[in-house]
């Protein structure tokens, strides 16, 4: 595979940015989070004990996201033999897809907004989330989240693993599919940061 170069990296930048905020804004591991931190808060638990569930529940949901992004990645690069330079312009398009499908499936039809997914995959987050009170039950959490998410978060990441592989050194491959994930996770961070900081959960 011959290496492959854009006009310039702003260009590689704006395209993988574009898909990491499409992603954080899927909604199933922050309703999971507000989940969590409102049962315990309803249990009384303190702050500190509230804070490190949550923490621990965003190192699961990245760590999670990483081993899947890392899966993609590979799964990729031993996939594709011939990729033109030509095509990477469909990398553009793909946000525009993803974001008609999330309108159209990603949450259900009815009274009040509900997401797309099943009601057993449902039942079982909401009821774990109740039930966690460890750290080790919270970081499980987290993962199962980012699973739970995958049929919709599979399409920006197989797209941005393509990027990559077409576009960034693979010495480049793990930083920037870290700074990807974190900036995924973001949400999680900042809604931590406001139930610390003493704000509703409203």
């Amino acid at each position: 595979m011959q290496p492959y170069s854009l006009e310039s990296t702003w260009n590689i930048v704006a395209i993988l940015l574009a898909f990491a905020v499409i992603q954080a804004t899927f909604q199933i591991s922050v309703s999971v989070l507000t989940l969590l931190s409102g049962h315990s808060l309803g249990k009384k638990r303190s702050s500190r004990r509230l804070l490190g569930l949550d923490l621990a529940y965003i190192v699961g949901n990245f760590s999670m996201l990483m081993l899947v992004f890392g899966a993609i990645l590979y799964a990729v690069f031993t996939a594709v033999n011939d990729i033109s330079s030509h095509d990477w312009w469909l990398l553009v398009v793909a946000p525009v897809v993803v974001a008609l499908v999330i309108l159209s499936r990603y949450y259900r039809k009815g009274r009040g907004t509900a997401l797309w997914l099943p009601r057993s995959a449902a039942a079982y987050l909401t009821d774990r989330a109740k039930r966690t009170r460890n750290v080790f039950e919270s970081l499980m959490l987290g993962a199962a989240s980012a699973l739970l998410e995958l049929p919709f978060t599979i399409v920006p990441m197989t797209a941005s693993a393509y990027l990559m592989i077409l576009f960034v050194r693979p010495i480049d491959h793990l930083m920037v599919a870290s700074i990807y994930c974190f900036i995924v996770v973001t949400p999680l961070i900042l809604t931590t940061i406001l139930i610390a900081g003493g704000h509703r959960l409203s």
